[in-house]
């Protein structure tokens, strides 16, 4: 079965056509399906649309309070039956018609994940939001050292056993998708991409409002530095250590050509960099030593 769980928080403009849009699409995928709609505790017209909802396979489930997309997510995942479990925003950005492709690729591949990686020029976002992305891209490429095309698009289709594993390393805020890629990737799971378009959203963004859009990108990239750290620390301590160590040498070299003496600063930052390694070290050896069990 597959179960697609669509979080939903003041969406009233496009919930209605995105719920109809997924129930002609699973309906394509030759298999049982079921629609979990969670409504967050929207405060505007989506939770009359909801209660009008009298459509078969679809389900909504209530939250009394605002609690955040991953623990909408999360409730979706604890009410879904499905051994494949998919998601989509309910704000009219992705196109749901590929469902059906995503999950004929995730049958023949044997992928854990399949991801609808957003074509960037088909992104109707603004400049700001590209950069972070591309940032937080970045930055998650390096720290993992595989190719991640799109490391949060919200269509995605996810074998239930991945994130079974991997539901208590889920924010209840945003994102639950960046969460679940770089614990995918950096656990030897099979993630395919598959290229897609991105739509101009319908209603309000949640996620880049005013000062919320710089206050989720920190959260963003504390989200990628927690699971890196968790699963590949020697990743995320080898740059500052060999920086600092870089340091050293250059500081050393300064006091010995140019003070004749040595400089106090290398000896600091020379141990600061081993010290450094060492924690690396041992936060990978806890982490294999974790993994195993």
């Amino acid at each position: 079965m597959l179960s697609l769980i669509i979080p939903v928080f003041n969406e009233e403009g496009a919930v209605r056509q995105c719920i109809a849009d997924a129930q002609k699409a699973l309906a394509q995928c030759g298999t049982d399906f079921e629609i979990i709609v969670v409504n967050d505790g929207s405060t505007d017209g989506t939770s009359l649309i909801l209660d009008q909802l009298t459509l078969e396979h679809v389900s909504v489930v209530k939250h009394s309070t605002n609690r955040g997309n991953g623990a909408a997510i999360k409730t979706g995942i604890r009410h879904a039956h499905g051994d494949t479990i998919a998601t989509v925003d309910a704000d009219g950005t992705y196109p749901i018609a590929d469902i059906p492709k995503l999950f004929k690729i995730m049958q023949e591949s044997g992928a854990d994940m399949v991801v609808a990686a957003r074509r960037m020029g088909s992104e109707n976002t603004t400049i700001c939001n590209r950069i972070g992305k591309l940032i937080l891209t970045r930055l998650a490429i390096h720290l993992t050292q595989m190719h991640i095309p799109d490391i949060n698009s919200g269509l995605r289709l996810i074998n239930r056993s991945l994130v079974e594993k991997f539901a208590h390393l889920f924010p209840d805020g945003f994102s639950t998708h960046i969460t679940i890629t770089l614990a995918a990737l950096t656990n030897g799971y099979r993630v395919e991409y598959v290229a897609t378009d991105y739509y101009e959203r319908i209603g309000k963004s949640k996620l880049s409002t005013n000062m919320y859009g710089p206050l989720n990108f920190f959260r963003f990239l504390c989200i990628v530095g927690r699971i890196v750290l968790y699963f590949r620390p020697m990743r995320f301590f080898v740059a500052p250590s060999v920086l600092l160590c870089c340091a050293a040498i250059v500081t050393f070299i300064y006091g010995i050509v140019v003070q004749n003496d040595i400089a106090q600063m290398s000896l600091v930052l020379l141990v600061a960099g081993l010290q450094l390694a060492c924690f690396g070290l041992l936060a990978d050896m806890i982490s294999r030593d974790s993994q195993k069990k």
